[in-house]
């Protein structure tokens, strides 16, 4: 490929475009060969964005394995799912299930408290285009008395429950801010719900709130004030 004509600027709106791995190659090694600084470091840039790229596929595959597995064993349809709020003093306890496609494009999927709320707003729009069905579901405070047994670090070691956890957050997040109108002054919108110092404070000043929950010690403490 001849870069030698072509001016920096030219190079760059070039290298921003997408092609076939092969006319990648052949464009970095002419890159490379450039004498002028410019192209050489425009190559070292596409370069490691390759490298991150073809990282970032790897990655993806890990956290996909399981259920590679269990499509070669037959399996057709793999569901993943996760909860998300069992730890905030107020608001539901949100559960979502995900069955993706076989083939799916989720790049920067992970652990959704790694992700900023706009990322996972962006991402749960994708999951559920690319889904076969997603499903969310919530229990309300009163409703929650009984003990589970979790595995721990599935949100951040398969894909699927990965995926329904972005799903759940989300559509949670949602609900809190949602709350937060209804029930204003204690930032839930902020918290979500989460036992931090202002909603320890807030809960102090106005009380527990109907979407507090009762079981947990700083609510009770409070509604005995």
């Amino acid at each position: 490929m001849d870069v030698a004509g072509r001016s920096l600027s030219e190079l760059r709106a070039r290298a921003a475009e997408e092609f076939a791995a092969a006319e990648q190659e052949e464009f970095l090694a002419a890159l490379r060969r450039d004498p002028r600084r410019g192209a050489r470091e425009l190559a070292e840039r596409l370069e490691r964005r390759r490298n991150a790229a073809a990282a970032e596929v790897e990655r993806l595959e890990g956290l996909f394995a399981r259920r590679a597995r269990l499509f070669a064993e037959g399996v057709r349809c793999v569901a993943g799912v996760d909860e998300v709020g069992m730890g905030p003093l107020a608001g539901p306890v949100v559960a979502v299930a995900v069955i993706l496609r076989e083939h799916v494009d989720l790049t920067g999927l992970k652990d959704s408290k790694q992700m900023t709320r706009g990322a996972r707003e962006k991402l749960a729009l994708r999951i559920r285009d690319q889904a076969i069905a997603c499903s969310a579901g919530k229990v309300q405070p009163a409703e929650i008395v009984a003990p589970q047994t979790a595995i721990v670090g599935g949100d951040a070691t398969d894909g699927s429950i990965a995926a329904a956890s972005v799903v759940a957050k989300v559509h949670r997040d949602a609900i809190m801010r949602h709350l937060a109108e209804r029930y204003p002054g204690y930032g839930f919108e902020q918290h979500m719900g989460y036992g931090t110092e202002s909603h320890l404070a807030a809960l102090q000043r106005l009380g527990p709130s109907p979407v507090h929950r009762r079981s947990f010690s700083p609510v009770a403490r409070a509604e005995r004030r």
